[in-house]
C-alpha cells in the first residue's frame, strides 16, 4: 500500500504533464506570463530606442491629486521651451500677423483665404523643414532617441511618389496645409459672423488664462 503523501513515478509524470499543459512550473510562476514577457522584451530589442516605462501621465489626471506635481508640470510646460509654449507663441504671432487681413473675414474672398494658407504653409516649411534639416540632412543628433536606425526610406511601391521625403512633403504641404486652412478659414469666418464668442485677455483675463492653461489637456 502506498502512503497518501508518497507520489508514484507515474503520478509525477502525470503531474509534470499537467503542469506542462496548464503552463505552470514548480515555482508557481505562470509559464505563459514568462513567454509573454520574453516576447515583449524581444519586441523592445527590435527598436534602436525604447523609452523608460511606464511613461508618465499628466498629474491632473492621476488620483489622488498632488498640487505640487501639478504646478511643476504646468510650470515646465509654460515657462520653458516646450510644445505647448511654442504653440502658444505661434498662435499669438499668427493672430497679430493676420489681424489686419481678417478685418474683412465676414466676406469670403480669395485675398484673406490665401493669406491664411500662406501663413500655415510658412509655419510647416519652417518647422517641418527645419526638423528635417537638423535631424536628417545634418544628422546633428545622430541616432540618439531614434526608434529605427534608418534615415528615411527611398523607392518602392509603398510611396506615392517613390520617396518618403517627397511623399511627406506632398501630404504635409499640399494636402495637410490645405485641409488645415479650410478648417481655420471656416472658424474665422464664423467668428466674423458673430457665431462664436471671443475671449480676450483684456475683457476676460481669468477666463482667458483658464482656457489657455487647459487647452493642452483638453485636446490631449
Amino acid at each position: 500500500m502506498q502512503h497518501p503523501n508518497t507520489a508514484s513515478p507515474s503520478g509525477n509524470a502525470a503531474s509534470a504533464d499537467n503542469r506542462h499543459q496548464t503552463g505552470s512550473d514548480d515555482t508557481g510562476v505562470d509559464a505563459g506570463h514568462n513567454q509573454d514577457h520574453h516576447r515583449g522584451k524581444a519586441a523592445r530589442d527590435e527598436w534602436l530606442f525604447a523609452p523608460d516605462l511606464p511613461i508618465g501621465n499628466n498629474p491632473l489626471f492621476e488620483w489622488p491629486l498632488n498640487a505640487r506635481r501639478i504646478l511643476t508640470y504646468y510650470r515646465d510646460y509654460w515657462l520653458t521651451v516646450s510644445e505647448v509654449s511654442i504653440f502658444f507663441v505661434l498662435a499669438v504671432a499668427g493672430w497679430f500677423a493676420l489681424r489686419g487681413v481678417l478685418e474683412g473675414a465676414a466676406v469670403l474672398s480669395a485675398g484673406w483665404v490665401l493669406a491664411v494658407w500662406a501663413l500655415n504653409l510658412a509655419v510647416v516649411l519652417v518647422f517641418a523643414g527645419g526638423f528635417h534639416l537638423f535631424f536628417y540632412q545634418l544628422r546633428a543628433q545622430g541616432t540618439d532617441l531614434k526608434y529605427v536606425p534608418q534615415f528615411g526610406h527611398r523607392g518602392g511601391s509603398r510611396f506615392t511618389f517613390g520617396s518618403q521625403v517627397r511623399d511627406n512633403m506632398f501630404w504635409s504641404l499640399a494636402s495637410g496645409v490645405s485641409v488645415w486652412t479650410g478648417y481655420l478659414v471656416f472658424l474665422l469666418w464664423a467668428h466674423a459672423q458673430g457665431w462664436t464668442p471671443a475671449i480676450t485677455v483684456t475683457a476676460q483675463p481669468v477666463t482667458f488664462i483658464v482656457v489657455a492653461l487647459f487647452t493642452g489637456p483638453w485636446i490631449a
